[in-house]
């Protein structure tokens, strides 16, 4: 059993799991993280070796809410809200996002942390940090339940690898090739 994938101090358990050479498949269950904010919380995750990965999270709140997928890193991310992409370069490598829900997405990126990098730290534990980014995708119309969908390809940022991400009749899949 696994501690501490949520947020909120509670727990979090890993609900399924295949591990293949080229494909691996796992289902975390953070639904105890979230206390009654969540009635449910599962992440599942498909791995696509060498670098993509499917992801779609199935979650439902008792009341109509508005459900997010966050992203951070420490460079601007490009954002095309109309195409439902995200991307990110760093230090040699690419991420490459496309994301979708049923209730419709939108967009938000800052470089502010919602709570101050430093908030609350003694002067002496406190620590210069450069510049992060923060990306959420909202959902559009409030649910009580819902999916969102991501595909993620991850290279290195010279090497070019085709790849779609496409979105169908509540589906989302994608292809590759390198």
């Amino acid at each position: 059993r696994e501690r501490g994938l949520g947020h909120l101090g509670g727990d979090g358990r890993i609900a399924d799991h295949e591990i293949g050479q080229r494909l691996s498949y796992v289902c975390g269950d953070a639904t105890a993280a979230y206390g009654n904010d969540l009635t449910r919380f599962h992440r599942h995750i498909l791995f696509v070796s060498p670098a993509l990965f499917v992801v779609l999270d199935d979650v439902a709140a008792p009341r109509p809410s508005s459900f997010q997928w966050l992203l951070h890193g420490l460079e601007e991310m490009a954002i095309d809200e109309g195409r439902g992409t995200v991307s990110l370069a760093h230090a040699g490598a690419r991420l490459r996002v496309r994301l979708s829900s049923p209730q419709g997405l939108w967009f938000k990126q800052t470089d502010l942390f919602e709570t101050p990098y430093n908030a609350g730290s003694p002067p002496r534990f406190r620590e210069e940090q450069r510049n992060h980014w923060h990306f959420a995708a909202s959902t559009v119309r409030p649910s009580t339940e819902t999916r969102i969908g991501a595909a993620l390809l991850v290279t290195d940022d010279d090497k070019e690898i085709t790849w779609e991400a496409t979105v169908a009749d509540g589906w989302i899949g994608a292809s590759a090739r390198g």
